[in-house]
């Protein structure tokens, strides 16, 4: 009978042990309940210090109980942080964080090279000059002034004037690489290819200026190496312009005489010696027995006064060969061509003659 009592009271402690475990549970929102087991987004009771995504970004994963709360049960599915700090069960879809703007002088000192176009960007074109990192942090072509320079910077324009040739590479610096561009000093001292818009242009080039009328002039300034100069010769005229033309010049001496000075047989030049553009006629001309020259053979009077001038013909029928050349003058040179005395005398190279009967 004792025993029948005392399993009745085991019996009934066990009920109501059991009772007391399921009203602690349904009080406590932080242990496993069935929202959290079935994976359902975590609301946090007003006044809780916890926050599940506090230092999370937007698609990091979140964890529902707190590290130090030993009596919350994590759910089963993967949460993870929103945009708005909250702690979802939904995969998030976060917006990237913009890549910061491209800097072309980050991590480089004031007078290094930089470079426009970002290293990743294969749609952009780098500028045909050379840019250098400025005191201000900014990448272009100017010549910086660095604070930090033992020397001072480098002007390409220092000692030019407005629409000279610039140079954007200091002579002492080996490793720099000059654009392929020409680049003019600019009406602000600037160097770039841009033709330049000068204040005080510099006068037009006289190839005249400082010369008299008849001297060698050059079309090309000296300066000007895109320039060519013609292959003849120039000369200034009376008027002061440049040009290929043989001058006339006032004060201008005696007209050239070929025969001046020389003797009849001489050999002479129909062109002065000072005119380079002259071209001598193909032939050979003689100084005649007048004083002009031409190619005819001269006939010219004997040394020895009184003498019969040389006749080629003398003593000879038409028909017969002749010679131009006294036979007693070893400076004269016979021509190959044959030449016949016609009817009235003179020694020709013609055709045979016609000689009357």
């Amino acid at each position: 009978m004792k025993t029948l009592h005392y399993l009745a009271f085991v019996i009934v402690a066990l009920f109501v042990f059991a009772a007391c475990g399921d009203a602690e549970r349904s009080e406590d929102p932080n242990l496993g309940s069935d929202a959290l087991a079935a994976g359902e987004d975590f609301e946090p009771e007003p006044g809780t210090p916890y926050d599940p995504c506090e230092g999370l970004s937007c698609g990091d994963q979140c964890f529902i109980c707190a590290p130090d709360d030993l009596d919350c049960a994590e759910p089963r599915a993967v949460h993870s942080c929103t945009e708005e700090g909250r702690c979802v069960l939904e995969a998030q879809v976060c917006k990237e964080d913009p890549a910061p703007p491209y800097d072309p002088c980050e991590g480089l000192s004031c007078g290094e090279n930089c470079s426009q176009c970002p290293p990743d960007d294969d749609d952009c074109y780098e500028p045909a000059v050379v840019n250098y990192c400025q005191a201000d942090g900014s990448c272009s072509p100017h010549q910086p002034l660095c604070e930090s320079d033992d020397i001072e910077p480098y002007d390409p324009c220092g000692d030019l004037r407005c629409g000279d040739y610039c140079s954007h590479c200091p002579p002492w610096d080996p490793s720099c690489v000059e654009p392929a561009v020409v680049n003019y000093c600019q009406a602000d001292g600037s160097c770039s290819p841009q033709r330049p818009v000068c204040e005080d242009p510099a006068p037009p080039y006289d190839p005249c200026e400082g010369l008299s009328c008849g001297d060698n002039c050059s079309q090309c300034p000296p300066d000007d190496d895109d320039c060519y100069e013609p292959a003849v010769v120039n000369y200034c005229q009376a008027d002061g312009s440049c040009s290929p033309l043989q001058p006339v010049c006032e004060g201008e001496p005696e007209p050239y005489d070929p025969c001046e000075g020389l003797t009849c047989g001489d050999y002479c030049s129909h062109c002065p010696p000072w005119d380079p553009s002259c071209v001598e006629p193909a032939v050979i001309n003689y100084c005649q027995a007048d004083g002009s020259c031409h190619p005819l053979q001269p006939i010219c009077l004997s040394d020895d006064a009184g003498t019969e001038p040389y006749d080629p013909c003398e003593g000879l029928v038409c028909g017969e060969q002749c010679t131009l050349c006294p036979p007693n003058d070893p400076d004269c040179f016979e021509t190959t061509e044959l030449k016949f005395c016609t009817d009235d005398g003179q020694c020709v190279g013609a055709a045979f003659p016609t000689c009357s009967m």
